[in-house]
């Protein structure tokens, strides 16, 4: 059983913090991040990810990031060292990025917060 959750974001130039309210009683196994279709998109850079539950907090910081998220090879690629995300463009149309979770890190890693 998936469950989807959106979250519009406006691109910016500058930092932007993303929150996902999880609705009471649902625990994530895994996460997958897709940034979205926007021809004129550039780069993103991705530099932080925080957990947080029933007053547990864990914040995951450069190259601790791509421990927890891998690209989807077939439309980005993705440098853990930088956070940088470059979506590839195929016959001239720009693909949508997408991180996957590195299955054997992310769940165990979220089950640390109880979920």
């Amino acid at each position: 059983n998936v469950n989807l959750m959106w979250v519009k974001v406006k691109g910016s130039a500058a930092p932007q913090t993303v929150t996902f309210q999880m609705p009471e009683k649902a625990y994530p196994t895994q996460i997958r991040l897709d940034f979205g279709y926007f021809k004129e998109q550039t780069d993103i850079t991705f530099t932080s990810v925080t957990f947080e539950y029933k007053g547990k907090v864990k914040k995951y910081a450069g190259p601790e990031v791509g421990f927890l998220f891998r690209a989807d090879e077939t439309k980005c690629t993705y440098d853990i060292k930088t956070g940088v995300i470059v979506a590839k463009v195929i016959k001239g149309e720009r693909l949508a990025p997408s991180l996957y979770p590195n299955e054997t890190q992310l769940g165990p890693e979220l089950k640390k917060f109880g979920m």
